[in-house]
């Protein structure tokens, strides 16, 4: 079974041509990001941070192909990061100090980061500067008498939305035409999402034990649920895709998916008439339990975001910015040479096979396949030596080549898994010699009762 897993993981690895690998969403396990495909990690990236931080939020960016997330060093010190996904490099981007920072999200169109700080939003533009920034009080955008939960962004429209507890509004880029769209008070609101090729807003609303998966207007009418989970009152990072909408699951420790275009039934508070039920995507673990950290991001692209919309104009002129598809042209075509993650291009074959010579760790097709992936196991530390083969350093409970070999300790010795199993072993010998004579013994001694009555 693990075998197959691994075989269709590569296999998807290669279905996709864009820059290196497919992906649909990614989900931060502590400080390593995961990639997933159909349901299956085809790429796992280990962020380049030596101290213990938290990743307490992820956007993805379709026209660079980068990651924006927002690392927390400590309770007050916040730094906005890009991670490329092509050369998996990251660059600083701005800090904020906040005791409550929560949220980061980014509007492709304008080039403007939002951020959410308790009941505060502040903006900031990338084209500010070309180097890192502090981002100061003169950027705070608005502010709720009530504390906001989530904010998206709706780069047709040029609105950041904002959540609470008791209301959905919007707010324009420049700090205008605020307004409450949907007033409407319950136990807890989270988990906000906007996706601007149905014109529709996606969030999560928890009453009496109950999730509830929403979708309305972008003005807040027409109000709908998609689906209902019982139990789960602590999902979050709500996303949605070209198909799906995704959200991360603490309760059963997975990402669940849901079809964003499901034909719904009218729905009732005595169930009678049930809606399709999300269906399990991916198994997830090492994320903290009950957190509010939206970890999970999805791969969106402008052409996807925009097919089939009328207007939005600024939108689809992205596009031709976007990362291109391989294309079997010869090796100077900038399109062919982004075909290697390394973009290293030697040839195009006839068949319009694209050739690629990889740097040393890498190998595959693309050269998208890293040599130290999945080789070490239960977390050993994986490098190359001289001569670029894969090497392992393993924890204090593992050894082998690989780091597969349990080591475990009986009266302070180190004893190794397959002389724990022969220690075992003569035990259960040992054991079973005594049992036999023990049974003798208590034979005789019934026959001797038998024969006595």
């Amino acid at each position: 079974m693990y075998r197959t897993q691994c075989v269709l993981a590569f296999l998807a690895l290669h279905v996709g041509l864009i820059h290196g690998f497919s992906w649909d969403i990614v989900v931060c396990e502590i400080n390593d990001l995961k990639f997933y495909y159909n349901g299956l990690i085809t790429h796992t990236e280990y962020l380049p941070f030596t101290k213990r931080t938290t990743v307490t939020s992820i956007d993805y960016d379709p026209v660079h192909n980068r990651l924006i997330f927002a690392h927390q060093y400590a309770p007050e010190d916040h730094t906005i990061y890009s991670l490329d996904l092509v050369t998996f490099k990251t660059q600083t981007l701005f800090t904020w100090s906040s005791f409550n920072f929560l949220r980061v999200v980014y509007d492709p169109v304008t080039e403007m980061f939002f951020w959410l700080d308790a009941h505060r939003i502040y903006s900031w533009s990338i084209k500010n500067t070309t180097s890192a920034n502090y981002a100061t009080e003169e950027n705070r955008l608005t502010m709720s008498n009530r504390v906001v939960n989530d904010i998206a962004v709706d780069s047709c429209g040029g609105f950041i939305y904002w959540i609470t507890n008791d209301e959905i509004a919007r707010i324009r880029f420049d700090g205008s035409e605020r307004e409450v769209l949907l007033e409407e008070k319950i136990k807890e609101r989270k988990s906000l999402a906007i996706d601007p090729q149905t014109q529709k807003m996606y969030w999560i609303d928890i009453i009496d034990y109950e999730l509830f998966i929403n979708v309305a207007d972008m003005n807040g009418k027409n109000k709908k649920i998609l689906c209902s989970v019982t139990h789960d009152l602590w999902a979050n990072s709500l996303v949605v895709s070209k198909d799906s909408i995704y959200w991360k699951s603490d309760e059963k420790q997975a990402i669940l998916q849901f079809p964003k275009n499901a034909t719904l039934k009218p729905w009732t508070p005595w169930k009678s008439v049930r809606n399709p039920e999300p269906t399990q995507y991916a198994s997830i673990h090492n994320i903290n339990y009950y957190d509010s950290f939206q970890v999970v991001a999805a791969h969106y692209t402008i052409k996807e975001r925009t097919q089939g919309l009328t207007g939005c104009e600024e939108l689809k002129n992205l596009i031709s910015d976007e990362p291109s598809s391989v294309s079997s042209q010869n090796c100077t075509d900038e399109k062919c040479v982004n075909f290697s993650v390394q973009k290293n291009c030697n040839n195009v074959t006839d068949e319009g096979q694209v050739l690629c010579s990889c740097e040393a760790g890498y190998s595959g097709d693309m050269c998208d396949v890293r040599t130290c992936d999945g080789y070490c196991l239960n977390n050993g530390i994986c490098s190359l030596n001289k001569e670029n083969n894969p090497v392992c350093e393993c924890t204090a409970d593992y050894r082998g080549k690989r780091c597969n070999v349990t080591i475990t300790t009986v009266h302070g010795d180190n004893t190794t898994a397959k002389e724990l199993q022969d220690l075992n072993s003569k035990v259960s010998q040992a054991v079973g010699v005594e049992l036999k004579r023990f049974m003798k013994f208590f034979s005789n001694k019934v026959d001797e009762y038998v024969g006595n009555m």
